[in-house]
């Protein structure tokens, strides 16, 4: 996994979880993931050490681990995601008796809006 899928992945393992970190490490990470500020901005605007926020960082990505390794959301969310791809797929490419497309159709909105659902906040 290159650095930014896993950038990718702490962000939605911080929307899943960081209500379970501490405070400091959610809102040091937040500044990280999704805010884009370097180490050395982080520990400019905070006022600790950039050894400090590099700790802090560690820290609260081992948590998220943690917490997914436990609760597993994220790897079941992708899942539902890949499975409902794959239903939607099937879906799309069968052929069904002309008076039936409408029923098609709502089924495949209703994937769509499933799909679209964001579960992470």
């Amino acid at each position: 996994m290159d650095a930014l899928e896993r950038r990718m992945e702490l962000g939605e393992l911080l929307a899943l979880y960081g209500n379970l970190l501490t405070p400091k490490q959610a809102h040091i990470l937040n500044l990280y993931i999704n805010q884009d500020l370097s180490l050395s901005e982080i520990a400019a605007q905070e006022g600790i050490s950039r050894q400090g926020i590099h700790d802090a960082l560690r820290r609260g990505e081992n948590s998220l681990n943690h917490w997914e390794d436990a609760l597993g959301l994220l790897k079941n969310e992708q899942h539902l995601q890949k499975q409902l791809t794959t239903l939607r797929i099937g879906l799309q490419n069968l052929n069904i008796a002309p008076g039936e497309s409408k029923k098609k159709a709502y089924l495949l909105e209703q994937i769509d809006t499933l799909l679209a659902i964001d579960t992470s906040g």
